[in-house]
């Protein structure tokens, strides 16, 4: 089992201003070269800081992954904090709210983290040049007084 980074998350840039309703997004790709990826790889994403609050979360791929069942969108502490067991098929893209897990709206981190997919289930190989996107959103808690339950 293979750790890959997208430049995200090599750039060590991590944005955390607590400016009162500043909402920030921060996206990454990544593409898979040489049949470098197999099932059981995690292929971190999205660097997260400390006190961010998770809005939304969009992750997509480009290509089909034959057989590609199981697949979890997590992060270090949890690998399926966010989507458990999703499918992707060519062009699909899932969001938080539509297809992730109850409870992770709103999940505030207690540590600098990343937000990784972790393959699962996958074809032995994942094939060269597919690419996986993703767009997190989050706000930094006690940006707003009100806001700081945002967990459902």
């Amino acid at each position: 089992m293979t750790t890959h980074q997208s430049t995200a998350v090599t750039s060590g840039l991590m944005p955390d201003k607590t400016l009162p309703g500043l909402v920030l997004c921060r996206t990454a790709s990544k593409k898979t070269a040489n049949d470098d990826m197999v099932s059981g790889d995690t292929l971190e994403m999205i660097p997260i800081p400390k006190g961010a609050k998770v809005i939304d979360i969009q992750v997509g791929i480009d290509t089909e992954l034959p057989g590609a069942t199981g697949t979890e969108i997590g992060d270090g502490t949890s690998n399926g904090r966010f989507f458990n067991g999703v499918s992707f098929g060519t062009g699909d893209i899932m969001t938080l709210g539509a297809d992730g897990v109850v409870g992770a709206l709103g999940y505030e981190y207690e540590q600098d983290d990343t937000i990784d997919i972790f393959l699962k289930k996958a074809a032995t190989k994942v094939p060269t040049s597919v690419r996986f996107t993703m767009n997190v959103w989050y706000k930094m808690a006690g940006s707003l007084e009100d806001e700081d339950n945002l967990s459902i």
